[in-house]
This record gives C-alpha cells, sequence and structure tokens, in this order.
C-alpha cells in the first residue's frame, strides 16, 4: 500500500495524484508502515495535495525515523538541522545521518558531505568522500554535488567534462540540480559548445520538479 501511494505522488507509472498518495499512505500507516509515514511527511513538507504544515511533516518523518526507516532518518534530520517545524537539534540532526549512511542511506551521505562544506572551516575533501560514496549507492543528488564540485573547482581541479558528466548522471537520475547545472553549462558555454536553446530546456526541466535557482535563471533568460 505504501508503495501505491509512491507511485501516484511521485507519477511511477501513473499520472501524479496526491490526494490518492495521501489515502494510500494512510491505509499502510493504520498497519504502522514507516515507508507510508514518511511518504506523509512528504506531502506535508511539500504542500502537496495538502496544506503546507511544517511541523506535521516533522511528526511523521519522527515517527518514521523511529522505525528505522533510514529515507525518513534523512528527512527529520534535515528539518532538525535547521529547526524547521520545531526546534534546532544540529547535533541529533547528525546522529541520525551517520545512522542513516551507514545503512547506505544516499540523502544522509548527501548531508554529512553539506555539513563539512558549509562548516565555519570548509571541508571539501571530506564531502567528496561523501558524496563519491552517495553517488556510488546510485544516489542522483550526490551526483549533482560531484558535478557542482567539478565545476567551481570546489576542492578539486576546475573540469568542465567532469562537471558535464556528473550532472548528466545526475540528471538521469531525476535530480533537478543536475538538470539546472547542465543549464548553467549551456548557456555560459562551459566545456560544452553555448546554446540558449538547451539552456533553456534544462531549466524548465529543472524548474519544472521545483528548483528555485532554475526558475530564476529562466525569468532572466526571458528578460533578456
Amino acid at each position: 500500500m505504501a508503495n501505491l501511494g509512491v507511485m501516484f505522488n511521485e507519477g511511477r507509472g501513473v499520472p501524479v495524484d496526491f490526494k490518492r498518495a495521501k489515502e494510500w499512505y494512510e491505509k499502510a500507516i493504520a498497519l504502522n508502515s514507516a515507508p507510508a509515514m514518511n511518504g506523509m511527511g512528504t506531502l506535508y513538507k511539500s504542500g502537496n495535495g495538502v496544506s503546507l504544515d511544517r511541523p506535521s511533516a516533522r511528526r511523521w518523518f519522527e515517527k518514521a525515523a523511529a522505525l528505522g526507516y533510514p529515507p525518513a532518518m534523512t528527512n527529520y534530520g534535515e528539518l532538525l538541522y535547521d529547526g524547521v517545524g520545531g526546534i534546532e537539534d544540529k547535533a541529533q540532526a547528525k546522529d541520525l545521518f551517520e545512522k542513516a549512511a551507514a545503512v547506505g542511506e544516499g540523502g544522509s551521505m548527501r548531508a554529512l558531505g553539506w555539513i563539512l562544506i558549509h562548516g565555519s572551516n570548509p571541508d571539501f575533501a571530506g564531502a567528496r568522500v561523501w558524496f563519491e560514496k552517495g553517488a556510488a549507492a546510485g544516489h542522483a543528488a550526490c551526483m549533482a554535488e560531484l558535478g557542482r564540485m567539478a565545476e567551481f573547482g570546489n576542492g578539486v581541479p576546475v573540469d568542465y567534462a567532469a562537471a558535464k558528466s556528473w550532472y548528466e548522471k545526475a540528471a538521469a537520475g531525476g535530480s533537478a540540480s543536475g538538470m539546472a547545472g547542465l543549464g548553467g553549462l549551456f548557456l555560459s558555454g562551459l566545456g560544452v559548445p553555448e546554446s540558449k536553446k538547451l539552456a533553456r530546456e534544462w531549466f524548465a526541466k529543472a524548474a519544472k520538479l521545483g528548483h528555485q535557482g532554475a526558475k530564476r535563471s529562466l525569468d532572466f533568460m526571458s528578460s533578456k
């Protein structure tokens, strides 16, 4: 039942239908399904099919995390880390990320890498280790992070070919950041022939998935 909720939530083989996703999640939650609790949390976090309610999202993620569901540990940890929908607790968030990463959860690997980059003393080498682990586990957002590091030379030499390769892999995995990254390369002609047409196409794909930077890039291109 939780899988049916995910299908309608993400449009896997069926049209996206958040109302039906919620109905299936509710049925699975009645059977104490952690994936369904996590799915319900994603609906409340995004406001899809329900009113936007970060505290409710947090409660659902917390319940699923307490049952040991790794994706929920990531989702709950992210809200804990930033104090969204409740108190901020970076130490507990990091503990959740580490536990989830230990069992192969790519989202938590990305979170641990992000923490290393955005600390008082950025550790790009350490972050790259986490992103590479996440990419090896098939996590598209980690692939996009590796693309960003290659594009901007964060901890590695600037390498636009590598950036393009990582962004393409990330985009193929559904990462809006990967799509936006490709848009940026084509817009500026970095490692690829400059193409406003391809840039616009990639930004549009990323924007459709809610990527705010891609939306701003489209607005910028339209104003020219």
